[in-house]
C-alpha cells in the first residue's frame, strides 16, 4: 500500500497543496487582520478628531457647558470602549463613565493606558482589552490655546489628555470567523482534491496498470493467450496496444519454434534410427571387411611382384583399409566415448600430435611456431581422445595449405572463477568459405574426396564430454583458427 504510485503521488499531491493552501491562508488571515485594525485605527482617528473639535467649538468663549455630560452620551454608543480626559497628573476629570471621575491612572491598572501612551510620546496605540478582546486607543493632547485660557488660568501648554478606545470585539470575532472558514474550506478543499485524484489514480491508472501487470504475468506464466483490453486513446491505451502486439508476435515465434522443434525431433529421430542401423550395419560390416583384407592380403603375397594382378590385389588392400577407418569413424560417433581419466598435460599431447602429423618438419612446406605456456596447469581427462582431437585439426591445418604455409599451436590461461585451458591451433590456408560455415561441425559433411565428415563432429562431441568446448574463426584466403577450451584441474594442478 505505502510503495504504491497511487499512494505516493496522493501523498505528495496533498502535501504540496496543505503547503500551499496554509500559507496563502495564513497570508490572507495576516492581510485581513492588519486591514481590519486599519479600519479601526482610521474610525477611531476620525472619531477622537470629531469629538475633540465639537467640544473645541461648542465650548469656545464659554466655561459653563457640562462636558461630562456629553462623555456620558457618547460612552454609552457601540463599540466604546472608554472616553476619558486625564489632567496633568494623570487623574481623571472627565468620563464616558461618571464613576471614574477623579480616579487616578494607577487606579485602573492596564485598562487605562492613554496616558502612558501619551507620556511615551505616542499618539495611538492597539492594547488587550479586560474582555479579551483588542481594543485600539487614540491618545490627543489638549493644548492650552488661546481661545481656552478664559477659563482656565493655567500657564501649562497641555490641559490634559484626551483618550478614546474603540473596543475590537467585532473585528476578533470577525477574524476568528474567517480563520474558521478558511480552514474549513482548506480541509473541504484538500479531502476533495485527496479523494479526486484516489478516484482518478483507482479507475485512470490503477485499473488499466493493474490489468497490464496481470496480462505480463499470464504471459510470464506462459499463457500467449490474454490481451490487454485497454479501449483508451491515451498513453496506458498505447502501452495496451504496444503489448497486445508483443504478445501477438511472442505466440507466432513460438508457434514456429514448436513447429521447427517438432520438426527437429522427427528428424532427430530418423537421424537417431539411421545412425542405429548404421552402426549396426558398419559392425556387421566390419568383421567381413577383416576377413576379406587379410584373405586379399595373403592371396597378393602369391603374386609375383611385377604380376598385374598384385596391383590390383594392393588397391583392394587399400580401399578395405579406407573402409575400415570410415566404419571405425563411425562407431566412434555413434557410440558413446570410453573415458580413462587422469591428469593431462596438454603441451605434451600436442607434440605428439605436431610429430605425427608433420613427422619430418624439416622436409614440410609448412613451418610450425610454438607457443606454448610454461608450467601449463594439467586438465582431467582422456588423453587419448584429446590426442585424437588436436591430430584431426592439425591434420586439417596441414591440408589447408598444399603450397606451405605457417601452423602456430598455443596454449594458455584464462583466469576466472574456473580458470580455463585455452588451445588455439591457427593455419594461413585457404580458410573456410563463408557458405559452408554452419555446416563443417555436421556429421558426414565434408569439402575433401576422400574425407568422411566425421572428424570435427567426433572432436566436438569428445571435448563436450569433458565440458570444453571449440570454436573457430576464419577468413576465406588467410586462414583459420580453432579455438578450444578445457577446464583446469581443480587448484591448477
Amino acid at each position: 500500500m505505502l510503495r504504491t504510485l497511487r499512494f505516493k503521488t496522493t501523498s505528495l499531491v496533498l502535501l504540496s497543496l496543505v503547503v500551499c493552501v496554509g500559507a496563502s491562508y495564513s497570508y490572507i488571515i495576516t492581510k485581513q487582520s492588519q486591514q481590519f485594525q486599519k479600519t479601526t485605527a482610521d474610525q477611531a482617528s476620525v472619531l477622537t478628531q470629531a469629538i475633540v473639535r465639537s467640544i473645541q467649538h461648542d465650548f469656545q468663549g464659554t466655561c459653563i457647558q457640562d462636558i461630562q455630560s456629553i462623555f456620558e452620551r457618547i460612552g454609552v454608543l457601540p463599540d466604546i470602549e472608554s472616553l476619558r480626559i486625564y489632567d496633568e497628573d494623570g487623574r481623571v476629570t472627565k468620563s464616558g463613565d461618571p464613576e471614574e471621575v477623579g480616579l487616578s491612572i494607577e487606579d485602573f491598572a492596564s485598562q487605562a493606558i492613554g496616558y502612558e501612551v501619551f507620556k511615551a510620546g505616542a499618539l495611538s496605540s492597539p492594547y488587550r482589552g479586560g474582555q479579551g478582546f483588542n481594543a485600539f486607543c487614540m491618545v490627543v493632547p489638549i493644548r492650552n490655546e488661546s481661545s481656552c485660557r478664559q477659563c482656565h488660568e493655567s500657564v501649562s501648554e497641555v490641559l490634559g489628555v484626551f483618550d478614546l478606545c474603540i473596543s475590537m470585539k467585532k473585528t476578533d470575532l470577525k477574524v476568528a470567523e474567517n480563520r474558521r472558514f478558511l480552514i474549513y474550506s482548506a480541509l473541504f478543499t484538500i479531502a476533495v482534491v485527496g479523494l479526486a485524484i484516489t478516484l482518478l489514480f483507482t479507475f485512470q491508472v490503477n485499473r488499466p496498470v493493474g490489468q497490464i501487470v496481470r496480462v505480463m504475468g499470464e504471459v510470464e506464466r506462459g499463457d500467449l493467450s490474454v490481451r490487454a483490453r485497454l479501449p483508451r486513446r491515451d498513453e496506458l491505451g498505447a502501452m495496451g496496444r504496444s503489448l497486445n502486439s508483443m504478445i501477438e508476435q511472442l505466440d507466432s515465434s513460438r508457434r514456429e519454434i514448436e513447429a521447427y522443434h517438432t520438426d527437429q525431433l522427427i528428424r532427430a529421430e530418423r537421424l537417431a534410427s539411421i545412425g542405429e542401423l548404421a552402426a549396426s550395419v558398419a559392425h556387421e560390416i566390419k568383421n567381413p571387411l577383416a576377413g576379406i583384407s587379410g584373405a586379399v592380403q595373403v592371396l597378393a603375397e602369391d603374386y609375383a611382384p611385377d604380376d598385374p594382378r598384385r596391383e590390383v590385389a594392393m588397391q583392394v588392400l587399400s580401399q578395405c583399409s579406407r573402409m575400415d577407418t570410415t566404419i571405425r569413424q563411425l562407431l566412434d560417433y555413434a557410440q558413446p566415448l570410453k573415458t580413462e581419466l587422469s591428469a593431462v598435460d596438454l603441451n605434451e599431447v600436442l607434440e605428439k600430435s605436431l610429430f605425427i602429423a608433420i613427422p619430418n618438419p624439416a622436409k614440410s612446406p609448412v613451418r610450425i611456431h610454438r607457443r606454448l605456456r610454461e608450467q601449463l596447469p594439467r586438465v582431467i581427462g582422456d588423453a587419448k581422445h584429446f590426442e585424437q582431437v588436436f591430430l584431426n585439426l592439425l591434420l586439417n591445418a596441414v591440408q589447408s595449405m598444399p603450397d606451405g604455409g605457417d601452423l602456430t599451436v598455443k596454449t594458455s590461461v584464462r583466469e576466472g572463477e574456473k580458470p580455463m585451458i585455452e588451445v588455439e591451433v591457427r593455419d594461413t590456408g585457404v580458410g573456410i568459405p563463408e557458405g559452408i560455415r554452419e555446416k563443417i561441425f555436421s556429421p558426414f559433411y565434408t569439402t575433401r574426396t576422400r574425407g568422411t565428415g566425421l572428424g570435427l563432429p567426433i572432436s566436438r562431441k569428445i571435448l563436450e564430454q569433458h565440458g570444453g568446448r571449440i570454436a573457430f574463426r576464419s577468413e576465406e584466403g588467410k586462414g583459420t583458427a580453432f579455438l578450444i577450451d578445457i577446464p583446469a584441474a581443480d587448484g591448477g594442478a
